[in-house]
């Protein structure tokens, strides 16, 4: 249940920049406070915020289509089906340079292991 209050909390988010923030990486970001229907702050029972750590989009460098080259490593996977050899080289191609984006995915799981990269 937590995981999925995560993800509405961090799908939620947006701004303007070309800067993506990757959830759960550490460092430094800027906090997401809960807001109610009305656009104000929302008290936070647990006293906590959610940390973001944010980081601007680099040039996107087009990775490979995994259905053209089966045989290559594909360490990480777009939900169109193009490998990128890092997460930061899927979030530059994937996310929006228009405004703030979250790029998320579930944990590397090493070399070749094909991880889904998301961008919101």
């Amino acid at each position: 249940m937590k995981l999925l209050v995560l993800w509405v909390v961090v799908s939620g988010l947006a701004a303007c920049g070309g800067r993506y923030e990757e959830p759960g990486s550490g460092g430094s970001g800027t906090s997401a406070p809960s807001t109610d229907s009305e656009g104000g702050k929302k008290s936070d029972s647990s006293g906590t915020t959610v940390t973001l750590p944010q980081q601007d989009l680099g040039v996107c460098v087009p990775g490979f289509e995994r259905v053209t080259d089966p045989g290559r490593s594909c360490n990480w996977l777009t939900e169109v089906g193009v490998c990128f050899d890092t997460k930061d080289a899927a979030c530059d191609c994937i996310c929006p340079s228009s405004h703030d984006s979250v790029c998320f995915s579930n944990f590397d799981d090493g070399p070749g292991s094909a991880t889904l990269v998301y961008c919101t």
